[in-house]
């Protein structure tokens, strides 16, 4: 009898760590088709480059997940500087965090583009970041972009 009860209550565990995880990813994960989109309700940390961001979409397209940024402003025909370093930037904590990432996207009121997550955009946002720790950047004449800035620490202005 006490053998059965063991195995019953064993069962009764896994069962509702299961459901406690389906639970969890119900909040996390809304089925699209055959792909999913991932809600982001929290920052994610990059070891390798110690960035922090939170994309407003995460979808997965296939074996690859896409980190979706949108913009309210019109791209004028081309994606912005610093909406592609910050796409890039994203694409790199969801490859570290999530997993395997081929490109981003940057969803404009007027139109769309893809940003490849390649080598060379991969050296870019490297670049970028090492630029921006230094306190070489060109700093802004916009003291409120200043004091939202995350790297303000690093260039002494504030």
């Amino acid at each position: 009898m006490v053998p059965a009860l063991t195995i019953f209550l064993s069962a009764a565990l896994l069962l509702s760590g299961i459901l406690l995880v389906y639970l969890w990813l119900r909040t996390r994960v809304s089925i699209v088709g055959q792909d999913m989109l991932l809600r982001n309700d929290a920052p994610i940390y990059s070891r390798t480059s110690g960035i922090v961001g939170k994309p407003d979409v995460i979808e997965r397209r296939g074996r690859y997940f896409v980190p979706v940024e949108h913009k309210s402003a019109a791209s004028r025909g081309r994606p912005r500087e610093w909406d592609v370093a910050q796409l890039l930037a994203y694409c790199q904590l969801v490859e570290e965090n999530i997993g395997p990432v081929q490109s981003g996207e940057i969803v404009y009121s007027d139109g769309a583009f893809i940003i490849d997550w390649n080598s060379s955009n991969r050296k870019y946002l490297h670049d970028t970041v090492m630029l921006m720790r230094s306190g070489s950047a060109a700093m802004t004449s916009d003291m409120w972009k200043c004091r939202k800035c995350e790297f303000n620490r690093y260039c002494g202005r504030t």
